[in-house]
């Protein structure tokens, strides 16, 4: 999978990250939203709209979601 597919998905998975934070971040990382994901928990609190409870929930996404786990879900259902 894509690593910009692969980060749209983790975020979407985010409570908190819907459409609009899910455009500031693709706006501030220009476009990287895989990025967004390793950026620095303050870079991502700075950020406006975003702020510390969801950059916390941003920073912390790997203790909640595996992607290769999901892949090999998807990949089960065809």
């Amino acid at each position: 999978m894509q690593a910009q597919t692969q980060a749209a998905m983790i975020l979407n998975g985010i409570a908190g990250v819907g459409p609009v934070a899910a455009k500031r971040l693709r706006e501030a990382f220009d476009g990287d939203l895989a990025a967004a994901l390793s950026a620095e928990k303050s870079r991502l609190a700075a950020l406006p709209g975003i702020g510390k409870t969801l950059a916390e929930k941003i920073s912390a996404w790997r203790e909640h979601f595996d992607p290769e786990k999901e892949e090999r879900a998807l990949a089960a259902y065809g």
